[in-house]
């Protein structure tokens, strides 16, 4: 039933309904909700317009004066059975009850009387009106959640990490029971987002490091490797590749735990850990790719490899014997 009318401002019968459900605490933090609600709206829009931009040590002290308690409207037959009056005697279709908290009068009046009688323009009062039936349709999103059973499950939040720092209002209504309002579940997700973005972005640096690490420490292991290399029979110096760098083909075979590799790849490897020159020609193949492919056509020709054939075009396919 209420999720039907979820989203919609509930009647004062469904909202009547609902409200005899609620247990002390949550019917009185609802209450405080209302309360600080339409204060603080109040407050605020008339801290804007008499001052423009006032304190918030000032903004009790403004909201103090006048207090907005009731608006009324009289229906669409105003005009043939006025029921509601303005102070000057006129009949209204809406009626504005402000309460003077300091003399403790209470003052009726259309909303064209409202700068005449108690200083406040009718923009003012509009702008006021709106943020309390903003603050209304709130409360009936809490009761309307609350007579749903509603859980931070239904909004997809299976668990706040430990470590995410829940905002004050929003920790408020877990203790107390209380469904969050959608700006709130709104905010909790970016939070918990930004959470879990944050602890990715820790994790990829990690990790970024640790296979630093791996590949520092595997360089230094290849540098001792390759001093004995150079002493192979298969090294050639009149070849244009670096005895160094076809010693490191050497030690790449070596450690190959499959039959089939393609010489892009020893490529990558020299340039990893072996300091073989990174540049590249305007393909995006490396400039030692030619003189690699010459050292591997040696050892093909001293059987230790077989050319197995072309792979993209370009890329050369060998495998060990």
């Amino acid at each position: 039933m209420w999720n039907m009318i979820r989203a919609h401002h509930l009647s004062q019968q469904e909202r009547d309904a609902i409200t005899k459900s609620l247990d002390k605490r949550q019917k009185d933090f609802i209450d405080a909700h209302l309360k600080r609600g339409r204060k603080t709206i109040f407050a605020n829009v008339l801290a804007k317009g008499k001052a423009g931009s006032v304190a918030e040590a000032e903004v009790e002290k403004v909201a103090s004066e006048w207090e907005l308690v009731d608006y009324m409207d009289a229906g669409p037959d105003w005009n043939k059975n006025p029921q509601l009056f303005c102070e000057c005697g006129r009949a209204l279709r809406y009626q504005y009850i402000v309460l003077n908290t300091e003399t403790s009068e209470l003052k009726k009046f259309g909303i064209t009387h409202f700068e005449e009688h108690v200083g406040i323009s009718p923009q003012l009062v509009k702008e006021i009106i709106k943020g309390i039936e903003t603050i209304d349709y709130e409360r009936d999103e809490i009761l309307i959640k609350i007579a749903d059973h509603w859980s931070l499950v239904d909004e997809q939040i299976e668990v706040i990490p430990k470590e995410v720092e829940v905002p004050k209002d929003i920790q408020l209504h877990f203790d107390y029971d209380v469904p969050l309002l959608d700006r709130q579940i709104g905010r909790l997700r970016t939070i918990i987002g930004q959470f879990i973005r944050e602890q990715e972005k820790l994790r990829l640096e990690k990790e970024r490091q640790e296979i630093a690490m791996q590949q520092k420490r595997k360089k230094r292991e290849v540098a001792k490797r390759r001093t004995d290399m150079l002493e192979s029979d298969y090294i050639e110096g009149s070849l244009e590749l670096a005895p160094s760098l076809q010693a490191g083909i050497l030690i790449y075979l070596e450690d190959l735990t499959r039959k089939e590799f393609l010489a892009s790849e020893i490529c990558h490897y020299l340039v990893g850990y072996h300091d073989a020159p990174a540049d590249r020609f305007t393909s995006g193949n490396f400039k030692i790719f030619p003189p690699v492919c010459i050292f591997l056509e040696r050892l093909v020709a001293r059987k230790i490899l077989v050319f197995a054939g072309r792979k993209g075009g370009i890329d050369r396919e060998y495998q060990m014997e």
